[in-house]
């Protein structure tokens, strides 16, 4: 029995030492998204009408910390306006996010997905600001130029239980620092 318990410690270590030493452990990143935005939310005065607009705009600020090398923290923000052809004006729509980030590391090409609960806050088109929770889920690809920079691009879906749906696609760049 005790030699089982000595190969389970043994082997605990182990695999907390290959889980935890990955060459980014420690990273810090700091990245900026400018693209194109849409929303779709449910009018609040005819339940059978959704307000939305596919003419947007938006710039996004993320940051992250690896603690392993392909798991990042990530936290996010996002801020876009709306031109809404439906003479009730403009729409305007702020997201914040936390969540995780997993990187498919591939060299020079490095493909990401992340995911993320929040809130969103919508307001403008003639409806009253409200604040609603928030699904985010996130991928792209980013390109590194240089071991501390990259850019790629970004595709990201916010949605929860249908009160309001943002899907954005936009380029962004990455500054890293840190554990290198």
């Amino acid at each position: 029995m005790a030699i089982l318990s000595n190969r389970l410690a043994a082997g605990t270590i182990v695999i907390a030492l290959l889980f935890c030493s990955g060459v980014a452990r420690g990273e810090n990143a700091l990245s900026l998204t400018g693209g194109w935005a849409s929303y779709a939310l449910p009018d609040p005065k005819d339940p059978d009408k959704d307000l939305g607009s596919l003419a947007g705009a938006g710039i996004g600020a993320e940051f992250e910390y690896t603690f392993a090398e392909p798991f990042a923290l990530r936290a996010d923000l996002w801020g876009s306006a709306y031109w809404v052809d439906d003479g009730g004006g403009p729409a305007y729509i702020a997201l914040a996010t936390v969540g995780g980030t997993y990187r498919f590391d591939v060299l020079r090409y490095v493909p990401y997905a992340s995911a993320g609960l929040g809130g969103v806050l919508s307001a403008g088109n003639g409806a009253d600001a409200t604040v609603s929770p928030v699904l985010s889920l996130a991928g792209g690809l980013d390109i590194l130029t240089r071991r501390d920079r990259s850019w790629g691009v970004e595709l990201r879906l916010a949605s929860f239980a249908g009160d309001i749906t943002m899907l954005t696609a936009g380029v962004r760049g990455t500054h890293r620092w840190g554990a290198f």
